[in-house]
């Protein structure tokens, strides 16, 4: 079956408003060109204030392809402006890849920022630099139907069929899961979590494997 990603369009609505982990997701399909103020115009804002306007959003929101990293820094290809943009990473900031870091020291990172990462921050804008408060990097949001869970030593894997009807893997890891509870619901439910759908949040890996940080399940 196929497992469709929600919309980047779905995506910034729901980033803008409370940018809680859950619901946020990156689409794998580009951002429709040409089209970012349709965008950000039918944003269904749930906490900034319903009269902000274009500019206001815009000017708190990156979002673009990592193009080389800095000390304490990252240049990105803005797809707002379609400019370089640098990200600042402060001591303050929360950067996540497949877990959250916090602060500049980029080696520290459980996963290493590289270019042609795809990032989206909120922060505050001020020319050509963004002061990035949050940000989350090759984060994916999918839907998939479970053909099979497979506990093994330290983990689990959760098998699936991808849109193009190739065999697919969700890596499940306690240390990765941002509810701890989850790899046990899934060990203790894997017979009936067979042929149910189930939401993934994660990073994908090179292989294609998808390392989940969350997984939430449909009644």
């Amino acid at each position: 079956m196929k497992s469709p990603n929600i919309s980047r369009r779905a995506f910034i609505r729901i980033l803008s408003g409370m940018f809680a982990f859950v619901p946020v997701a990156r689409s794998l399909t580009a951002f429709p060109a040409n089209n970012n103020e349709s965008a950000f115009r039918q944003l269904d804002l749930q906490s900034a204030p319903q009269t902000a306007s274009l500019e206001e959003l815009k000017a708190r929101i990156a979002s673009g392809e990592v193009l080389s990293l800095e000390r304490d820094s990252i240049w990105i290809q803005d797809r707002y402006t379609d400019s370089r943009l640098r990200l600042i990473i402060t001591d303050e900031s929360i950067v996540w890849k497949g877990k959250y870091n916090k602060g500049n020291h980029f080696g520290s990172y459980s996963h290493v920022i590289e270019p042609s990462d795809d990032v989206v921050a909120r922060g505050q804008r001020n020319g050509g630099e963004f002061i990035v408060e949050m940000m989350f990097v090759n984060i994916v949001n999918t839907y998939v139907t479970v053909d099979g869970v497979h506990p093994e030593k330290d983990k689990t894997k959760i098998v699936y069929t991808d849109a193009s009807a190739k065999r697919a893997v969700i890596e499940v890891r306690p240390d990765y899961l941002k509810y701890k509870e989850v790899y046990d619901q899934i060990i203790s439910n894997r017979q009936q979590l067979q042929g149910k759908r189930v939401q993934v949040i994660g990073l994908p890996l090179n292989d294609g494997t998808i390392l989940a940080s969350n997984i939430l399940f449909s009644g």
